[in-house]
């Protein structure tokens, strides 16, 4: 089973991996293709470092990572919600996880980890954007 912490600098490389996988992968045909072949661990790596140092310093927010083997497979980035058109009070921005990591329970350890943090952050609402057409993503949320 995975390991569930609190994401560290050091993590950044390995979330901006990630992001960019999954978002060339999953989003293909539903987000211009210029926009997504953009996306590069080494662009992402500096905005996810600069994201964790900005965790440490608002509480509300946290980024979470899922390691299995030792090798980071997942993250999950959150925080209070970040303005209009919607009722909750906890925001859960990002969840992602590998490809090869997919199917075996991380993202749920993910979001029981941010719910978790939400709680005792006081935040007792949460919820999060999706794209209609993202059918996998909905129906894993739909599932929880």
């Amino acid at each position: 089973m995975a390991e569930v912490r609190a994401a560290t600098p050091a993590d950044a490389r390995a979330i901006g991996r990630i992001h960019a996988q999954v978002w060339r992968d999953r989003y293909r045909g539903l987000i211009e293709p210029g926009y997504l072949s953009s996306l590069t661990e080494a662009r992402l790596a500096p905005r996810w470092r600069s994201a964790i140092d900005s965790a440490v310093e608002d509480r509300d927010r946290a980024i979470f990572v899922a390691a299995s083997g030792g090798q980071v497979a997942g993250f999950l980035s959150m925080g209070a919600n970040r303005g209009p058109g919607a009722d909750w009070e906890a925001e859960f921005e990002m969840l992602y996880v590998s490809r090869e990591a997919c199917r075996r329970g991380l993202g749920r350890a993910l979001m029981k980890a941010g719910a978790d943090h939400a709680i005792r952050r006081g935040m007792f609402t949460g919820g999060l954007w999706v794209l209609r057409d993202n059918r996998l993503a909905r129906a894993f949320y739909e599932a929880l």
